[in-house]
């Protein structure tokens, strides 16, 4: 007789490690179905011990063992990766089964009975590479120099007979890789993604687990479990790319994950990307990472960098003539041009000039912004997608003097096409279906030019002329901490994006990053911005913990003083309420900034800790607040 402590698969059980008996051993990894609430879950077994090891607890229990129904699958995982698992809901104070259920995707625990069964031999061989220390990297360095030294690592890999795991932040930088790496070595390219059927996805991984030779597997987060025993290195590029974080329970980050797995396996790990983060670039500089070369902060004179000064008009001018005369000329020397805008739309903010109201989502919260559809405009909410006719009043004062500011996609390509005619201008942001065809037609044609958010900066393969940012200071008017920094990643995509000039049309020409981007040196702006983020208390300089609630106004006064007392000790803050107008629900956040060795993992830094009390009080919390941890923001 077993005692098995398992861990349930869903996203709707909000349960710790359960405790059920079996009549036949069954190992770590297992799927098997067990009994929770009146209904048949299926659940991981983390592990088993005889009964009669078990019997002093079991008689002390105020429960009864119940008995596992069905064993429905064999074990799949590599004692490293369930090692991580746990390791990672202590980090992101959740629940097991939720970190569990975001780090594989549901194909394979619906499907397991269609894959490759590993050995035995196989999944026991991983236990003593814990005793291995981990080689932890950094690589900053534009794309076209990572490439280089991929293709070098990849191929010193594969002739010592050892495979890699390349973990991307988005599907559009996994093809990329994967088209970028794999001449010459095509066979041991592998790519996973969201985009694959779940037919082919389960082929893939089962030419992986069965392929003789050394793998390249590219992919995204939710495939870092995948059980070869020859991957000794783990890649992370883009490092810098806030994709890598989840946007719902448990708010998981694959990069804290990739490197707690690389920990637990003994595998090495690189941080690779054009910018680090802030938070890695101080791990760096104290020691924690080590260098494969010398970090670059410099960026070189081509293209040219030049800010268009934005002066104060009695019209309105989205596009400055001196930015329209060097689109003109580019487009008159059949070269290409290519406008970033950081939104989509017509307008991205609407506010009301008597009393600076917000116009926000009545559903979500979130500001709404202005489109054009049918000739009609309407409000538009970028996160649930709800549609609000434009014709409102202030929810604040009642009154009608909203105005509508910040520049979209939408009202860009209008101007533009105005100008240039609309036979020149292509645009590409969320609401663009077939992207990759418009990317194909622009790039075909000569003396055009392309208007688009992230997503058109991520599909260009070809570099451009002439690019241009046209409103650089609504990306400033950003509540986030972060946002210099997410501002200058752009500016350095951009950059690699293009060939001849970048002009950046900007009010303020005295922002540090912004001297430093043009400039090409940004070690000041380093400087400047640690030394802001010390003051504040901001990361590398503590951890933040954000802790949400919805709620009716009387509910969230409530939860705030239970919050305040239950946290008293570890000095919460709490951010502005926001009210949804139609629900009448509420929005608010408690932040702890907790010192930065007291939350973070000893398989990240070996001095670090999860500090126990802090928690216990956050897992002690019930669903109706969401934990996150390193949030991107504090709102």
């Amino acid at each position: 007789m077993k005692v098995l402590t398992v861990i349930p698969i869903s996203k709707k059980v909000y349960k710790e490690e359960l405790t059920y008996f079996s009549g036949s051993d069954v190992p770590a990894g297992a799927i098997v179905s067990a009994p929770i609430r009146g209904k048949e879950i299926d659940t991981l077994v983390m592990g088993s011990e005889d009964l009669a090891d078990s019997k002093m607890s079991i008689k002390s229990s105020d429960f009864s063992l119940r008995k596992i129904n069905k064993i429905k699958g064999h074990s799949f995982f590599l004692p490293e990766f369930l090692s991580a698992t746990i390791e990672a809901k202590k980090y992101f104070a959740s629940p097991a089964s939720l970190v569990f259920y975001s780090l594989v995707p549901n194909i394979f625990l619906e499907r397991y009975n269609d894959l490759i069964k590993n050995s035995a031999k196989n999944i026991n061989a991983t236990v003593f590479s814990k005793n291995i220390k981990c080689e932890k990297t950094v690589y900053q360095a534009l794309i076209e120099e990572r490439l280089s030294f991929y293709k070098i690592f990849i191929r010193n890999a594969i002739s010592k007979k050892e495979s890699v795991f390349i973990l991307t932040p988005t599907i559009l930088q996994t093809e990329f890789l994967s088209e970028s790496l794999k001449k010459g070595i095509e066979s041991h390219i592998y790519t996973m993604h969201g985009n694959i059927s779940d037919k082919k996805i389960i082929e893939i991984y089962n030419n992986i687990l069965s392929d003789p030779l050394p793998v390249i597997i590219i992919a995204t987060g939710s495939y870092l479990f995948i059980p070869r025993i020859d991957i000794k290195s783990i890649i992370v590029e883009d490092e810098g790319s806030s994709a890598y974080k989840s946007l719902s329970r448990p708010f998981l980050d694959f990069r804290t994950f990739a490197e707690i797995l690389a920990t637990e396996g003994g595998k090495k790990i690189i941080f690779g990307g054009s910018l680090l983060r802030l938070e890695t670039i101080d791990r760096k500089n104290s020691g924690e990472l080590e260098e494969i070369s010398p970090m670059s902060f410099r960026l070189s004179k081509y293209p040219e960098r030049k800010i268009v000064e934005q002066k104060e008009n009695s019209v309105f001018r989205p596009i400055s003539k001196i930015t329209e005369i060097a689109i003109r000329k580019e487009i008159e020397n059949k070269n290409n041009v290519f406008i970033f805008v950081s939104r989509k739309g017509l307008a991205t903010t609407t506010a009301c000039r008597d009393c600076g109201e917000i116009v926000l989502c009545s559903k979500c919260s979130h500001t709404l912004v202005l489109y054009k559809k049918a000739g009609e405009n309407i409000f538009k909410c970028n996160k649930c997608k709800n549609i609000e006719d434009s014709n409102k009043v202030c929810l604040k004062c009642n009154g009608w003097n909203l105005s509508s500011f910040g520049i979209g996609t939408e009202m860009i390509a209008d101007y533009i096409m105005e100008i240039f005619g609309k036979e020149k201008v292509f645009r590409i942001d969320s609401e663009t279906p077939k992207i990759s065809k418009v990317i194909e037609e622009f790039e075909s044609k000569k003396g055009v030019i392309l208007i688009g958010t992230n997503l058109a900066l991520s599909e260009i393969r070809q570099k451009v002329s002439l690019s241009i940012i046209p409103s650089l200071d609504s990306m400033l008017s950003i509540p986030n901490f972060r946002i210099n920094e997410k501002i200058m990643r752009i500016l350095f995509l951009i950059f690699e994006k293009t060939e001849k000039n970048i002009l950046i049309q900007s009010k303020d020409q005295d922002e540090e990053f912004l001297k430093g981007f043009v400039s090409g040196k940004i070690t000041e702006w380093v400087k400047s911005e640690f030394k802001d983020r010390k003051i504040a208390s901001y990361p590398p300089f503590s951890s933040i913990i954000k802790v949400s609630f919805l709620g009716k106004i009387n509910d969230i006064i409530k939860n705030k003083t239970q919050l305040s007392e239950l946290f008293l000790i570890y000095n919460p803050e709490f951010m502005q309420v926001i009210r949804q107008s139609k629900t009448g629900l509420c929005l608010c956040s408690m932040i702890i900034k907790a010192p930065k060795m007291n939350w973070i993992s000893n398989r990240i830094n070996a001095k670090g800790k999860i500090k126990e009390d802090l928690s216990s009080r956050l897992t002690s919390l019930p669903p109706l607040f969401s934990v996150d941890i390193d949030p991107d923001n504090t709102i």
